[in-house]
């Protein structure tokens, strides 16, 4: 498992060969969760009930969010400016699995849209992500997208930036309106727009958010979301909702 000090080690390599650009530019990456790493699961009390073991899973993938944002702020070239509040939604894809918490990030960068994709996947394979055996749409214990870059417009075998599907989901645009709500894309439409083009906004719930994300510089206040009147502690997401039910589905 590749540790966060060999992906500063990796980046710290391709500055020096030149491969990092010298201007900073905005960039803003989609981060999601909805299973944890075998190493991470936590015990479950001896009542052993579904609210106890809710609750525990949750905190447990909040932690890993926390963590791979942590790993963002400590890469050299990456300063993470921004983190929108944690949103779950059900899975797409077609594939039965647990329902996702998403937020999204942030961060001015010297790294180049391929450095900053690299750097995303190591982070992923640090917090126990296998790309290479893992089921297409299936379940990911850290998921890490590049949605936008500056104004870079990338389209080859590595990666597409603008993410391709971004306007198409809700659990990218929901969070991305709270940390750029002016954010253009580089063909000039709005984020605000393509959310709009996606009412009604349904099927994405507001569960925590957090003040205190790690290495964050410039934390912006903001209303609490979309779908719930205050964010929720993870005590009450536990209480509010069986184990694995989808969103807006309550006790």
């Amino acid at each position: 498992m590749t540790s966060i000090r060999g992906v500063a080690k990796a980046v710290l390599d391709l500055a020096r060969r030149g491969g990092a650009s010298r201007d900073p530019v905005d960039a803003y990456l989609s981060l999601g969760t909805n299973v944890l790493p075998a190493a991470g699961v936590p015990e479950i009390p001896e009542r052993d009930d579904a609210e106890a073991a809710s609750m525990l899973e949750l905190r447990g993938r909040l932690d890993l969010l926390r963590s791979a944002v942590s790993d963002l702020s400590d890469t050299p070239g990456i300063e993470v400016v921004d983190v929108s509040g944690v949103y779950e939604t059900a899975p797409v894809g077609g594939v039965a699995q647990p329902n996702f918490l998403n937020c999204c990030a942030a961060v001015r960068t010297t790294l180049s849209a391929y450095e900053l994709l690299a750097v995303a996947h190591r982070i992923e394979a640090a917090h126990g992500r296998h790309r290479d055996t893992e089921v297409r749409w299936g379940p990911r214990t850290l998921d890490i997208d590049v949605l936008l870059h500056g104004d870079t417009v990338v389209d080859d075998a590595t990666m597409t930036v603008p993410h391709p599907r971004m306007t198409e989901r809700l659990f990218v645009l929901v969070p991305l309106v709270e940390v750029g709500p002016g954010l253009r894309l580089p063909d000039g439409t709005s984020v605000a727009q393509h959310l709009g083009a996606l009412a009604p906004i349904e099927g994405i719930e507001l569960v925590v958010r957090p003040r205190d994300w790690p290495g964050v510089t410039a934390m912006a206040t903001r209303p609490d979301g979309p779908s719930s009147p205050k964010a929720m502690t993870p005590e009450e997401y536990a209480r509010r909702r069986p184990r694995g039910a989808p969103p807006g589905t309550e006790r």
